[in-house]
């Protein structure tokens, strides 16, 4: 019979992988989206480099997307080194790490509980509701996935720990031990009691320690990927309750007794979240990411997080109209904010009253308690709810649900039939909506759209798909979604600052300053837009400007390589050839093989005429590296090579080279660079080493902005 339980509990558990698998395995072939995708991994060259030493640094000591989460990403760091920016691999890892989460959510529920039928739906709504689409199905919220697995591996490391606990109260103290019909083992007493007890106590309490240990561990690496799992602990007291019952609340009952050490032993786990609290705070404070009570006060953000909590409950039970952003809508406490209020009251006190089903109160108080972190009161970014805020909490209403039901079925002697067919068109119908809400992630567009279609004055899905169909080259129609979004949000600065952008390309220079104006009017931490606007004002001729505006975009972000380039060039044609040459250093620190960068400075520390400015030995190293990275088939880092050839002595290959150059030159049509080449190489034949100025020919300065390095025939 055991064996046959057995095999029927591994049976149960493939189900929930496969199925899993064949529902979410479309997103194999979906693309990275616009929305953090880039900031997490297409545009984060640490993430990118895959697994470095380096890279692990970066990764402990910084903050990325206003969050410290170094697990995060090295798994994406990991993911990279596998399967580079192939999008499929990405959403590979995200499904096996979802899988992952229901399989062991159900060995979980099934360890605590004995149950394997009530275990087995609770883990398959978790696993296919389609509220969940949104954490697996979204590359950029791998913490979601990879903190849950880390969170649920806490939980059941606790629950063995919980269990050796009992085992080791009730061989040493055996009357006045706490029994637990789920997971108490009952060993016959010994007759040779003081011996063996101490042998008991000594292996229970090496077998205690290495669960609890390991369930520590799993909780900082959980918090180390999202932060969201500070409210753990609440949730392991919540088990302490039902199903371990190793406490009851009962004033005359014995076991109350063990509440404050059961509180003890919660306190390291209550270290890290004030550690993971504090850690949190300091990164999103840092980023800006904060919102302040002036443009959000407290009344504003309670009466949201009441109606994101009924909102919550309703998508949960019935999951429609589900969108990546959903904005803020109302302002003040209206009779929908208290018809809500009322509703999660009325909840609150009928799991609380019925005290005979104990898995109500423990699974709407570890809802309500695991959303702490996310509903609002300190807010963080411009949504009003989020579904990947459910991925967790959602687990507390479906052992509500789902253990109630059972519960009740059988208090009333209802068939057991009706309840698995009840259990069955629930699943199927988490399938149905799943695959169809999955569909909509297959690209930015689909996304965006769906978002706009299933809410009202979406001012962040316009602008986010306004921001995707620019990066396709569709600027014009990109405009007219930044503009919906400014009417909806007229004080949205990333709106003014994209339509900038758009401005730009389509060669409107003065309304492009002017957004961009507008943008750090209203966010002067914008470091981008300073960058953009810098980049319009020297098209402009205000080189006075541009410069001022490099400067403040590398005072709120010193790693933004296209910056310190632009400010170099800048500060390369103005003279200050010093100044000029530290910022390339800066900007090939950032991005060692921009061959723009290694291009200029390269000829900047051939051709200066100040000698105290010239390393013809690093000139021809930066040089080389630049025509290796073209293939030797490009005319400026050719020419660039052979003046850092010259600068060294070695003249008759600077001539060959400058031959060359000038010959790539005339077949790309460049008649103006092929005379300039040509006035180098009369130097050079001369023996005589080019320098910008003096004696010989001016080579060209280079255009701030711009950069001689892609000259050559098309590739």
């Amino acid at each position: 019979m055991a064996r046959a339980l057995k095999h029927s509990t591994a049976l149960m558990a493939v189900l929930l992988a496969v199925v899993t698998l064949a529902v979410y395995w479309p997103v194999t072939g979906y693309d990275f989206v616009s929305l953090d995708d880039p900031r997490y991994v297409t545009q984060n060259q640490h993430v990118q480099a895959g697994i470095t030493w380096a890279g692990l640094g970066w990764a402990l000591r910084e903050t990325e997307a206003a969050n410290w989460h170094p697990v995060t990403l090295f798994s994406h760091m990991l993911d990279c080194q596998l399967y580079s920016l192939r999008a499929g691999g990405h959403h590979v890892t995200n499904l096996l790490l979802h899988v992952a989460n229901t399989c062991l959510l159900f060995a979980l529920l099934l360890r605590m509980t004995g149950r394997r039928w009530p275990s087995f739906v609770v883990a398959g709504l978790f696993g296919w509701h389609p509220l969940h689409v949104e954490s697996v199905a979204w590359i950029a919220e791998r913490k979601d996935v990879l903190s849950t697995l880390f969170g649920l591996l806490a939980l059941w490391a606790y629950v063995r720990y919980a269990e050796v606990r009992s085992l080791m109260s009730q061989v040493l103290s055996p009357r006045s031990a706490v029994r637990s019909p789920q997971s108490a083992v009952h060993s016959p007493r010994s007759t040779d009691d003081a011996p063996r007890s101490t042998l008991h106590g000594s292996r229970f309490t090496f077998h205690a320690s290495r669960f609890y240990v390991l369930s520590l561990l799993c909780f900082a690496l959980g918090l180390m990927a999202k932060p969201m799992l500070v409210t753990l602990p609440f949730v392991m007291l919540l088990l302490d309750f039902w199903p371990l019952r190793r406490f009851q609340l009962n004033p005359q009952h014995s076991t109350l007794n063990t509440l404050p050490p059961l509180l003890l032993e919660k306190l390291p786990f209550l270290l890290l979240t004030a550690l993971s609290c504090a850690v949190t705070l300091w990164a999103q404070g840092r980023e800006h990411a904060i919102m302040t009570v002036q443009r959000m006060p407290m009344n504003y953000r309670a009466a949201n997080a009441v109606l994101a909590c009924y909102a919550y409950v309703g998508k949960t039970l019935w999951p429609a109209r589900l969108a990546v952003f959903y904005p803020h809508g109302h302002t003040t406490l209206t009779w929908p904010i208290l018809l809500a209020g009322a509703g999660l009251a009325l909840i609150s006190a009928a799991v609380l009253w019925l005290r005979r089903l104990p898995c109500l109160a423990v699974g709407w108080l570890w809802f309500m308690g695991t959303l702490v972190p996310v509903i609002g009161l300190v807010q963080v970014g411009e949504q009003a709810m989020a579904d990947r805020y459910t991925y967790i909490p959602s687990i507390g209403l479906f052992i509500l649900i789902v253990f109630g039901l059972s519960d009740l079925a059988g208090r009333a002697r209802l068939r057991e039939t009706a309840m698995t067919v009840l259990a069955g068109l629930a699943l199927v119908a988490c399938l149905i909506s799943t695959r169809q809400q999955l569909g909509y992630w297959r690209n930015s567009e689909a996304l965006y759209r769906h978002a706009l279609a299933v809410t009202e004055g979406n001012y962040v899905a316009n602008n986010n798909l306004a921001v995707d169909l620019f990066n396709r080259d569709r600027a014009e129609e990109a405009v007219g979604f930044y503009l919906a979004a400014l009417r909806y949000a007229p004080n949205y600065a990333d709106a003014h600052s994209n339509l900038g952008n758009a401005y730009a390309k389509l060669k409107r220079r003065h309304e492009a300053i002017a957004e961009y104006r507008v943008a750090l009017k209203l966010n002067p931490n914008l470091a981008r837009t300073h960058y953009y606007l810098a980049n319009e004002l020297l098209s402009d001729g205000d080189a006075a400007g541009a410069e001022a505006n490099y400067q403040a975009s590398l005072a709120l972000d010193p790693d933004r390589a296209d910056a310190q380039y632009q400010l170099a060039t800048v500060l390369q044609a103005r003279g200050e050839v010093a100044a000029a040459t530290q910022h390339f250093h800066q900007a090939l620190r950032l991005k060692p093989d921009w061959i723009e960068a290694l291009n200029n400075l390269a000829w900047l520390l051939a051709t200066q005429p100040e000698a105290r400015f010239r390393d013809g030995k690093q000139a021809l190293e930066l040089a080389s590296r630049a025509v290796a990275l073209t293939n030797t088939n490009k005319a400026g880092p050719l020419d660039t090579l052979g003046g850092a050839l010259a600068e060294v002595g070695r003249f008759t290959e600077a001539a060959s080279t400058a031959r060359t150059a000038a010959r790539l030159a005339q077949a790309a049509g460049a008649a103006d660079l092929e005379r300039e080449i040509t006035a180098h190489l009369q130097c050079y034949e001369r023996g005589i080493p080019f320098r910008e100025s003096g004696t010989a020919t001016n080579a060209p300065a280079d255009l701030p902005g711009r950069s001689r390095a892609g000259v050559g025939p098309a590739s």
